[in-house]
């Protein structure tokens, strides 16, 4: 799965003495190889529920001598889950995640050198869960043939919603709230990357357009060190936000110009897009705009979001592949999707009905498409619409850059008559199945490549705000 986020902001404050919530089992081993005559050393551990994120165990202590050092966790006695592992660090801490509400926790913090190993077991129980939260059902449909990610990263649009993570049951193991000195009054996600060990590339909006506009953040996943990329002073984003293998982030921004229709003689003003980049030093540079790459077409949803505006090209996803050094960018009104080179800002691939890559005849077409993106066998992979929006359906293209054609080869959902009027997900899951958003129905499925139903959920929040999720296997990588 494509970068969707660096540094692992780990060091906690230690507090004097023993927290209120931890339970110590007084279980410590020290366990030495060679020389027997070193005395036994007590591994004191503080663990505590952490002061943001509720959901989130923290963990930490003095190593006796600096050495390998992590911590096995889980519930109902059992460790099945482990943090990274830190080398040569004189005080280990670290955030366990992945935990429900008000649950008992068993942990394992152990540190070892070569010759050496301590270990100290205890529990600690999480606190209580988030309000608001959005209000979901989620079941396995076929056990068999569900995918092996446990969990779900998301954010409803349109909300003041916190992002959040889920488990298969829908129940939270996972919450941030942004910073609210940074973040809008009004805040709504628009955007989540997960980007690198711990940290999240975030885009938030101003749901109700009554203090700031649009902010890019990246922070720590309990929001302990948060930095503002972009803000509307600087940069107009616009959907989508990521976390890039430099340490950069990009995002797309709308980019606002007056354009006359020479077959009306009519001006507009006409909103384009941008990819744009921050530095990991702060610096802001545009990769690409939309004006570079041909004139504004009118299309059937230009007037949607401004009477006084064109619409015209509407991005709302935005994927980086190392690999190639490029970007693909979804532009949903102008139903195409570039491939960009990120050093140059030429367009490489032209996806979409009469363009460069066209759909060979017999394929299903894609309009208004959402959430395009490559997978790892380099198909093309996208939620879409029928020409006049009445259906949507998730739908897999080979490329075939010799004939320069899109080539259906996996569809689900045409015959289904389901119509979100905004949003989408398609994400190819670990053992081949596809996750479906149905955007603004609130429905999700986990579809197998013989089109089966393997795991569902439906958000209920009305056709808006909708939510988005993607597929997570841990918190401590990147998806």
């Amino acid at each position: 799965m494509p970068r969707l986020l660096v540094v692992v902001m780990l060091v906690l404050a230690h507090a004097c003495g023993k927290p209120e919530d931890v339970m110590d089992t007084g279980d410590t081993k020290d366990e030495t190889a060679g020389d027997t005559s070193t005395p036994p050393v007590d591994l004191v551990v503080t663990a505590a529920v952490n002061p943001t994120v509720s959901l989130v165990v923290d963990v930490s202590w003095l190593a006796p001598e600096p050495g390998r050092s992590w911590v096995s966790y889980g519930t109902d006695g059992v460790l099945d889950h482990q943090t990274p592992v830190l080398d040569g660090v004189a005080s280990p801490s670290f955030h366990l995640y992945g935990l429900r509400a008000e649950t008992e926790v068993i942990y394992e913090a152990v540190t070892e050198t070569d010759s050496r190993s301590w270990s100290k077991t205890g529990t600690v129980t999480t606190g209580a869960g988030p309000e608001p939260f959005p209000a979901l059902v989620a079941q396995v449909e076929d056990g068999a043939t569900v995918s092996s990610e446990p969990w779900f990263i998301g954010y409803c649009t349109g909300s003041t919603l916190p992002f959040f993570a889920i488990d298969r049951e829908g129940t939270a193991i996972w919450y941030l709230f942004p910073d609210p000195a940074v973040a809008p009054t009004n805040f709504g996600g628009e955007s989540l990357d997960l980007d690198d060990s711990e940290s999240l590339v975030l885009g938030v909006a101003d749901v109700g357009h009554t203090s700031t506009g649009p902010v890019v953040l990246r922070t720590d996943l309990v929001g302990s060190a948060t930095t503002v990329l972009g803000t509307s002073e600087t940069t107009s984003y616009h959907h989508a936000a990521i976390g890039l293998p430099d340490g950069s982030a990009a995002w797309v921004s709308t980019d606002a110009r007056a354009w006359t229709d020479t077959s009306t003689g009519i001006t507009w003003k006409v909103m384009g897009d941008a990819i744009i980049e921050s530095t990991p030093g702060g610096d802001l540079w545009q990769v690409f705009t939309s004006w570079d790459w041909r004139e504004p077409e009118v299309n059937p949803y230009w007037n949607l979001t401004s009477e006084d505006a064109g619409d015209w090209t509407h991005a709302n996803s935005l994927y980086y592949y190392p690999d190639t050094d490029t970007y693909l960018v979804s532009f949903g009104f102008a139903s195409t999707v570039l491939e960009v080179n990120r050093s140059s800002g030429t367009v490489v691939a032209e996806y979409g009905v009469g363009r460069d890559f066209d759909i060979e005849a017999g394929s299903l077409p894609f309009y208004y498409q959402h959430d395009a993106n490559y997978t790892a066998d380099r198909t093309l992979l996208m939620t879409s619409h029928n020409e006049d929006s009445s259906v949507s359906y998730v739908v897999e293209y080979e490329v075939d850059r010799s004939t320069h054609v899109l080539r259906e080869i996996w569809s689900y959902g045409s015959d289904t008559r389901i119509d979100p009027t905004a949003g989408g997900v398609a994400q190819r899951m670990a053992n081949g199945n596809t996750l479906w958003g149905a955007g603004t129905t609130g429905n999700f499925y986990e579809i197998t490549p013989a089109g089966t139903v393997a795991w569902r959920a439906q958000f209920s929040l009305g056709i808006f705000p909708f939510c988005t999720l993607h597929p997570i296997t841990t918190f401590y990588d990147a998806m």
